[in-house]
């Protein structure tokens, strides 16, 4: 049964790897709560989602703050961004982690 004190974690990753990344390896880290998860050993945590960055194809932020603001309506305060973001080629994960920040929810940059 999952406790009260249960923590709601999101991950993002690039929408450029769709195709080509299997996500295992994300989900294989959390799962375990090894590598950017081990902070959790002894949390009990919950995926609550898993979103796909969409702002090199997208002429407008407006959905990273719709995706923040839903986040924090279902108590979803900490986002995990793979390594696919934290690298982006485009150099927009600053855009992206300030969007998250400014509406109180903590990015760690990466998950495995």
């Amino acid at each position: 049964m999952l406790g009260v004190n249960l923590m709601n974690i999101a991950i993002g990753i690039c929408e450029k790897v769709n195709g080509i990344c299997t996500t295992m390896g994300c989900f294989k880290a959390f799962n375990n709560k090894e590598k950017y998860f081990k902070s959790y050993k002894n949390e009990e945590i919950n995926l609550s989602s898993f979103f796909t960055c969409q702002i090199c194809s997208s002429e407008s932020k407006d959905w990273v703050n719709e995706l923040a603001d839903r986040f924090v309506k279902n108590n979803i305060f900490k986002v995990h961004i793979g390594v696919c973001i934290v690298k982006c080629k485009a150099e927009k994960k600053e855009e992206i982690v300030n969007i998250f920040k400014s509406k109180g929810i903590k990015v760690i940059e990466g998950t495995h």
